[in-house]
């Protein structure tokens, strides 16, 4: 094709630099080998990047679920404290009215 003269619809100047690039690369192989070799390398270091984003992203949600599990482990033994300190006072206060009851062989 005649890049010089293009069909109508087809002669804008992104169409003349993409038959440019094409007729460059007809006529230099190795040109056109660098340039795949570019493509590739950029389509690797995307996937890396998409990569490691999705592993931050997964490490975080993580850190997340961990510190959230951790937070309810504490209240959980903040809540089982006040109850054993709710049933030692209930404890020692039955051990005193079976005491005053003349029961003499408890606690």
């Amino acid at each position: 094709m005649d890049i010089s003269n293009l069909p109508g619809e087809m002669d804008t100047e992104e169409m003349r630099q993409a038959f440019g690039v094409l007729d460059r690369f007809a006529k230099n192989k190795d040109e056109y080998l660098l340039y795949l070799s570019r493509l590739d390398a950029v389509r690797h270091e995307r996937t890396w990047e998409n990569t490691v984003r999705r592993a931050r992203k997964e490490a975080l949600r993580e850190k997340e679920q961990r510190i959230q599990a951790e937070e309810q482990a504490r209240k959980e033994k903040e809540q089982f404290q006040k109850e054993k300190e709710q049933f030692q006072k209930e404890k020692e206060e039955l051990i005193k009215l079976l005491k005053q009851a003349g029961i003499k062989d408890v606690g």
